[in-house]
């Protein structure tokens, strides 16, 4: 976060102060400090089932075969990434590696080029991108091919996209999510230094996402998915944008208070993905105002659905298969 970002924004945010970037909140608020005590408890009870589900023989799939769909075992390896890293824990590392021999990944990246599994474009591709990354930071270069594969599929689909579909996949709350897609192609451009696609997907945001209104009124769970439209868009301006485009967006679209309340009885298994999908939302949008009341909805979210195992541990085919990964990336984005 750059100071004069959080200068402009103390500005626009009631009850924030804009003495934040010399004081950091994270020392003057004790629910705070105590949910860093409890921080690498919760990455390891997340870490269980995935560890588990990413090696199942679920598909035939070669090296993600675990966790009953391709995209979920996509980021389920991811998350094994995320925790050895977060954790400090090599272990984690080496269930990935066990799954991604060279053999492995070059039947993957077979499958990838000729746009398999199908259906897989954009969410699936999307993990694929982040998972190759975190491979990158771990010191592992292997899967590089398989990420220069889906960011060119996911550049193709952004592309080939008409005017017309541009609303339904800007809002969409499931897998047409171009938010979700932008953001992690993004971070693909920004990690090899590729100005001219961090300009198109620029651009895209401008004319694709930003043009369809959406307020945290709108954030319903009754019957959603597993995506929260509202945040998600918010998430991928405060990403995409040039610093002053995302301090634009804010001043219109920040609530004065943010009210939202974490979900208890989702409405479907997809739901149950919310409390997590949210918090990646809420916390960009703490790190872009410095106003710890977001801070405090993320905490809301996170811990509400920790203490729910019903929803992330238990039952494989509605959730202990794809929502605790979900879970690892709300507070990878928290350690950053």
């Amino acid at each position: 976060m750059r100071a004069g970002l959080v200068a402009v924004l103390c500005l626009l945010v009631a009850g924030c102060d804009p003495e934040l970037e010399d004081e950091p909140v994270d020392g003057v608020d004790p629910r705070w400090e105590e949910w860093l005590d409890q921080r690498d408890g919760a990455l390891r009870a997340l870490g269980e089932p995935i560890v588990d589900c990413v090696q199942q023989q679920d598909t035939n799939w070669a090296v993600f075969h675990g966790c009953w769909d391709w995209h979920s075992a996509v980021h389920g390896v991811w998350a094994l990434h995320a925790l050895s890293g977060l954790l400090g824990d090599e272990s984690y590392l080496d269930v990935a590696d066990a799954l991604l021999t060279p053999e492995a990944i070059s039947d993957e990246l077979a499958l990838v080029e000729n746009l398999q599994p199908f259906g897989e474009r954009p969410y699936g591709y999307a993990w694929l991108l982040r998972l190759v990354l975190a491979r990158a930071d771990a010191g592992r270069s292997d899967t590089l091919p398989l990420g220069d594969a889906a960011a060119e599929h996911l550049v193709n689909w952004l592309d080939e996209m008409s005017p017309a579909e541009y609303p339904f996949v800007a809002l969409a709350n499931d897998y047409d999510s171009s938010p979700w897609a932008v953001v992690n192609l993004h971070r693909w451009a920004e990690a090899n230094a590729d100005e001219a696609l961090v300009l198109r997907l620029q651009n895209f945001v401008r004319e694709a996402i930003l043009p369809f209104e959406c307020s945290l009124d709108d954030e319903g769970d009754e019957l959603a998915n597993f995506f929260p439209p509202c945040l998600h868009r918010a998430l991928v301006m405060l990403t995409v944008l040039p610093e002053a485009e995302r301090v634009a967006f804010l001043d219109e679209w920040l609530p004065d208070v943010p009210e939202l309340t974490p979900v208890t009885e989702p409405g479907s298994a997809h739901a149950a993905g919310l409390n997590f999908s949210r918090a990646w939302g809420l916390w960009a949008v703490f790190e872009a105002t410095g106003d710890p009341r977001w801070r405090t909805l993320w905490l809301d979210h996170v811990q509400t659905h920790m203490a729910m195992p019903q929803y992330w541990r238990e039952g494989y085919l509605d959730h202990s298969h794809w929502i605790p990964q979900f879970g690892v990336l709300a507070i990878a984005m928290s350690a950053e």
